[in-house]
């Protein structure tokens, strides 16, 4: 479906349109691509000099200009909205959620045995680009059969604000990895608020038998420690029975599978027991 933006209003979406462009130290052809998702023609042709003739888009190019540029299209004579910038993500607010920005360490179980359990650094930020929080996890621990590992994940935080609950997805070269986590309370004005902790679990896929297969693990996330000890490198490793923490990680992780997550196949199981 197409619309048609008459000259006078035409004037005023180049006007607002180029505006927007100045705040932002891009070419235009990544400006284009990056902030409004649309080519570098589409976006030449809505900033041409002025013309007599109408500006033609379909109305989805002129939905996804505007989302972008942060454009009312009543202001041009419709009498639609666009989304919210960031409602894909759930809408939510930096300053409702600022709480949940900085350093934390993720704990999982090691995905070949289950027995020795993995800890990872945890980075949560603000993203202007998308509005909405962004987070980055670095990986680097010896796997159980002492192979080491070194990578990050990345990706956005999708967030549900009544049921406050995370998603963090993220996606490397085809790869899925979701970490379903509760969010902590928000902390009281005024008043101190204790180390934040988030449990969940993690579902994507690993190699525990032989080939790979979704594999899924509770999560526990806790604040790290400030100083030298909140390095990737500090945080990072593998935790096996007898290290510092291993117990105390371990109870926790316990607790999340038994309360803070469901399998269904348990269920199950537990429906026949009890007849």
């Amino acid at each position: 479906m197409s619309i048609s933006i008459d000259r006078k209003n035409r004037t005023a979406f180049r006007k607002h349109l180029l505006a927007h462009r100045a705040a932002f130290p891009l070419g235009d052809a990544d400006y284009a691509r990056e902030r409004l998702k649309v080519s570098l023609n589409t976006f030449k042709k809505c900033i041409a000099e002025e013309s007599k003739e109408a500006l033609v888009l379909t109305r989805h190019t002129f939905v996804t200009i505007c989302a972008g540029a942060n454009l009312n299209p009543s202001d041009y004579g419709f009498d639609f909205t666009v989304p919210a910038l960031g409602a894909a993500f759930g809408g939510y607010d930096k300053a409702d959620f600022a709480f949940l920005i900085g350093r934390f360490a993720l704990h999982r179980r090691s995905f070949l045995t289950g027995r020795n359990v993995n800890r990872s650094a945890l980075d949560i930020s603000w993203s202007e680009r998308n509005a909405c929080l962004s987070f980055v996890e670095h990986v680097r621990y010896e796997s159980d059969k002492g192979v080491q590992q070194f990578f990050e994940y990345s990706g956005n935080i999708y967030m549900h604000r009544e049921r406050m609950l995370l998603s963090l997805l993220g996606i490397q070269d085809g790869e899925v990895r979701l970490t379903l986590v509760h969010a902590p309370d928000r902390p009281a004005p005024g008043r101190r608020r204790p180390p934040h902790k988030l449990r969940g679990a993690l579902l994507t896929h690993a190699y525990p038998k032989g080939f790979f297969q979704p594999t899924f693990s509770p999560v526990y996330i806790e604040e790290a420690a400030t100083g030298p000890k909140s390095s990737p490198d500090a945080i990072c490793r593998t935790l096996r029975p007898g290290d510092l923490d291993f117990e105390r990680i371990a109870l926790e992780l316990d607790e999340i599978e038994e309360h803070s997550t469901v399998v269904t196949s348990l269920l199950v199981r537990a429906q026949r027991h009890a007849k």
